[in-house]
């Protein structure tokens, strides 16, 4: 372990790393990316560069090498979404000079975006059975649709924890949400944000809302505030019409196959 700290302490003076996002993903991940973009930050968020999850995972689950993890983010200047937001303490200790950012969104709200953008990912995933020209009666068939249609991260339910705050006890990628199942959930996301603020030191800290806009992100980071307006982004979403097209298309031909079947029966 002094070893792979030492490691560790030694990369981050081969380069620097300025800005960990620390919030759950969610809570504004990618409109901190590009808010951090406008102030001249290179940023890595890991919900567009997926390669960049697999070292991390493997050093916070699986016992791989701390110095390949943090390897990640050379060439940039802050990071976001998870699992990223884990690694507090080890680029706490890594870069001195790094400045951590909780983005924060009201629980009940935050729980509900992610049901939302778990809909988001299914009807993302119809789209590529229709595009692929995959035939009606296979998207119709039970098991593909639990294979082909289900959440993005290509993975089955209980499967990466390091996808989709399983590590928070969440099980988003179940379609069946029972109380007890949020409250875990809930449970989880409030004591990572609250063990974020017992660890890392204040002066280090910013506690943000995208609410808040530039002032108290600037002033924390020591930038001035740029003429142009806070940006709110989401990808994701922003291809929703586009998505919902996706999926009528399909609905449409899946009615077509079952009045075709119907009249063959009848025949």
């Amino acid at each position: 372990m002094a070893r792979s700290l030492l490691a560790a302490t030694l990369l981050g003076l081969c380069f620097g790393f300025d800005v960990l996002d620390v919030g759950a993903p969610r809570t504004g991940t990618q409109t901190l990316s590009e808010a951090l973009q406008v102030l001249g930050y290179r940023t890595l968020h890991s919900g567009y560069e997926r390669w960049s999850r697999a070292p991390v995972c493997n050093y916070l689950f699986q016992n791989g090498s701390l110095q390949d993890a943090l390897q990640v983010l050379d060439g940039y200047d802050a990071a976001m979404d998870e699992p990223f937001h884990l690694i507090y303490r080890e680029v706490m200790d890594a870069f001195p000079q790094a400045k951590f950012v909780l983005t924060v969104s009201d629980p009940e709200t935050w729980y509900q975006s992610y049901l939302d953008f778990m809909v988001e990912a299914r009807q993302r995933q119809l789209k590529k059975v229709v595009a692929a020209g995959l035939k009606v009666k296979r998207a119709m068939s039970l098991s593909t649709e639990q294979t082909e249609l289900t959440e993005l991260t290509e993975q089955k339910r209980g499967g990466d924890v390091c996808e989709l705050v399983r590590n928070f006890g969440c099980e988003f990628d179940n379609p069946q949400q029972t109380p007890e199942i949020k409250r875990r959930c809930l449970a989880g996301y409030n004591q990572h944000n609250a063990r974020v603020q017992e660890v890392i030191p204040p002066d280090r800290l910013l506690v943000f809302n995208m609410s808040d806009g530039w002032p108290s992100l600037t002033t924390f980071l020591g930038k001035a505030v740029p003429e142009q307006p806070f940006p709110y982004v989401d990808k994701f979403n922003d291809a929703n019409a586009e998505q919902t097209e996706a999926v009528a298309f399909l609905q449409q031909g899946v009615g077509i196959h079952r009045r075709a079947a119907h009249q063959r029966f009848e025949l």
